[in-house]
């Protein structure tokens, strides 16, 4: 499964299966993998990086896409 760079989401396949790093600003990782883990299919994964504060999320890319969207949108 390749990791991508956030610049990469929109010439990604919806369906495709993709990893990305999400660096956090103003939430703590721990606290919103479990809902993050929510948004996600069946074969979605989402892993706290807590020394770095950052979330590694792994899914198709319309689900990634739009976790992306939703933690960038309420950090800023």
């Amino acid at each position: 499964v390749p990791v991508i760079t956030p610049s990469e989401l929109p010439h990604r396949g919806k369906n495709e299966l993709i990893s990305l790093v999400i660096p956090l600003e103003g939430v703590e990782a721990d606290d919103v993998d479990g809902e993050v883990q929510q948004l996600l299919g069946p074969q979605g994964k989402v892993a706290a990086l807590e020394r770095t504060n950052s979330l590694f999320v792994m899914d198709i890319g319309a689900n990634v896409q739009r976790v992306y969207d939703l933690l960038t949108a309420s950090s800023s």
